[in-house]
């Protein structure tokens, strides 16, 4: 990723989202704030929310798109334009319902794998050519709706799980940044 890295999470701006396993992306950069001792997210455009600082020599930026997930693309796009940034240089981080709580995976590039947000992310940006962190907070049970789950609280019982793997994702974040995808892919996957 070289010496710049921009760090996307994904989730739904406002309260009504606020903890859901829907906004796991935004949950996790919280998390890297956290732990690097960062405040100060400044708006972009009134269409993003962002921090740049720099980390091991390394130029960086956490991203929070204030557009629905579903419509992430187009001010990502924009924001990798305005900063001259390729896809190379991101990582986008994203709920999975796919992958159980508590896990993650760590990829170089891939496909959507039906996530809408990261559809339409490939979409704007014309490439899968990106990394991505993949935030386990499945399964979903049997007979339930895959939206109302996503976009429902998470519940007391699993919050501590939850809380775990989004400090792990953070881990993930920094070795990325500090070393490379491939250290962190061999350490959390």
């Amino acid at each position: 990723m070289g010496n710049m890295h921009l760090i996307v999470g994904l989730g739904n701006p406002g309260n009504t989202y606020a903890n859901t396993w829907h906004n796991a992306g935004f949950l996790a950069l919280d998390n890297v704030c956290k732990n690097l001792n960062l405040s100060g997210w400044q708006n972009w455009r009134n269409r993003t929310d962002f921090i740049q600082t720099e980390v091991s020599g390394k130029k960086v930026f956490l991203l929070k798109p204030m557009e629905f997930m579903n419509n992430s693309g187009k001010v990502l796009s924009s924001f990798m334009h305005f900063y001259k940034i390729t896809p190379k240089q991101i990582l986008v981080c994203y709920d999975d319902v796919s992958l159980d709580l508590g896990t993650l995976r760590i990829r170089r590039q891939g496909s959507s794998g039906g996530h809408r947000g990261m559809e339409d992310i490939i979409t704007h940006l014309g490439s899968s050519d990106f990394a991505r962190l993949r935030i386990g907070v499945g399964p979903v049970m049997a007979g339930q709706e895959c939206k109302k789950y996503v976009l429902a609280r998470i519940p007391k019982a699993k919050q501590k799980s939850f809380n775990e793997v989004l400090a792990k994702c953070a881990d993930a974040i920094e070795t990325i940044i500090k070393d490379d995808i491939s250290k962190a892919m061999n350490t959390f996957n």
